[in-house]
């Protein structure tokens, strides 16, 4: 029999007779056909263990990773690390996080879904994002929900801001993408406007009255 590249002698199996006369290079490679089952099964169980550690979403609240806040369809093309700052991160952690968590609730639970969060620099100068971009301070994202328009999900949002029930810096409709960007920037200036042909162009600050 064989266990990787080692041919197992009958009766030298180390768990069968741990005293067995084996190199000590080599024993802990030999095993019997008994025994064999067991050890490979372990290794599975380890490395199944190990991989579950190394994929599971950094849980940042009940309902969102950090995972879903860096992925970049335009960092991936062009080979950019999307990795926040430490102060970055703290932000997204302190404001964009619990930000997100409120509109969920404004929307009865239902998933908020991030289309763009943080972007670093690099990545924000590609899709045309402005230097002063909340994005890449990790204070933004840009959201949908599903079952809600964007015009819909922008004005239960605009509603909230006007009762006071959340804080926001800047809410957008970006009726061009379909999505609604959101800023929890601290200075919570409550601005409110529309942008229908995209990142760079006119926004009118006056669309939600």
């Amino acid at each position: 029999m064989r266990l990787g590249r080692a041919i197992i002698p009958s009766g030298a199996c180390i768990n069968c007779s741990p005293s067995a006369k084996l190199p000590p290079a080599t024993r802990t490679s030999w095993t019997c056909s008994t025994h064999a089952p067991e050890i490979l099964q372990a290794r599975v169980e380890r490395r199944h263990r190990h991989s579950s550690r190394m994929d599971a979403p950094t849980k940042l609240s009940a309902n969102f990773a950090l995972e879903e806040l860096l992925v970049s369809d335009t960092a991936r093309k062009h080979g950019i690390a999307n990795t926040p700052t430490p102060e970055h991160l703290a932000n997204i952690k302190r404001y964009l996080v619990p930000g997100l968590e409120a509109i969920r609730t404004l929307v009865g639970g239902k998933p908020v879904r991030s289309h763009s969060a943080y972007r670093n620099p690099a990545v924000n100068a590609l899709v045309g994002g402005t230097p002063t971009s909340a994005h890449p301070l990790g204070f933004a994202d840009d959201i949908t929900v599903e079952g809600l328009g964007a015009e819909a999900l922008a004005r239960i949002i605009a509603k909230a801001m006007t009762a006071r029930l959340i804080r926001i810096d800047q809410l957008i409709l970006e009726s061009g993408r379909g999505v609604v960007h959101v800023s929890f920037d601290p200075r919570a200036r409550g601005m409110r406007g529309h942008q229908p042909r995209g990142a760079g162009t006119p926004i009118n600050w006056r669309f939600f009255g």
